[in-house]
C-alpha cells in the first residue's frame, strides 16, 4: 500500500505545479474564423436550398407537360433573395399550340412565374 502511494506522489506531482495557461489549447476558432465558418455554412445552405427549389419546379412542370403530351427540356431561373424562388424559366421541345398555351397558364398560376418571363425556344 505504501509503495502504491509513493507511487501516485511520484506520478501526481509534476501534475500540481501546472497552471492553467500551460493547458490552454487552441481548439476553439477565433471570432473572425467562426464568422468566417458561419458564413461560409450560410452558403452551403442556401445553394442546397435553391438546388432543391430549382429541381423540384422543373420536375412539376416536366410532369405538367407529361400530361399535356409533351415532351420539354426545362430550365428554372431563381431569384437572389435569401429565400429563392422561382422568377423565369426557358422551355424547349415539342408541344402542340394549345399544350403550350395551356402549360403557360399553369405555369403563371402554379408558380407564379409570368407569361413575360417563360420563353420557349425550338
Amino acid at each position: 500500500m505504501l509503495c502504491g502511494l509513493v507511487l501516485a506522489v511520484i506520478v501526481l506531482h509534476p501534475i500540481s505545479g501546472l497552471q492553467m495557461e500551460d493547458l490552454a489549447f487552441d481548439l476553439l476558432p477565433s471570432a473572425g474564423e467562426g464568422e468566417r465558418m458561419a458564413d461560409q455554412g450560410e452558403k452551403i445552405t442556401r445553394q442546397a436550398m435553391a438546388d432543391i427549389i430549382k429541381s423540384r419546379t422543373e420536375a412539376y412542370i416536366l410532369d405538367k407537360a407529361a400530361a399535356l403530351e409533351g415532351s420539354l427540356t426545362v430550365k428554372v431561373t431563381l431569384s437572389e433573395d435569401d429565400i429563392p424562388v422561382p422568377v423565369g424559366v426557358t422551355l424547349s421541345g415539342n408541344l402542340s399550340p394549345y399544350a403550350r398555351s395551356q402549360l403557360t397558364n399553369v405555369i403563371e398560376k402554379d408558380l407564379g412565374i409570368s407569361k413575360e418571363n417563360q420563353l420557349w425556344t425550338g
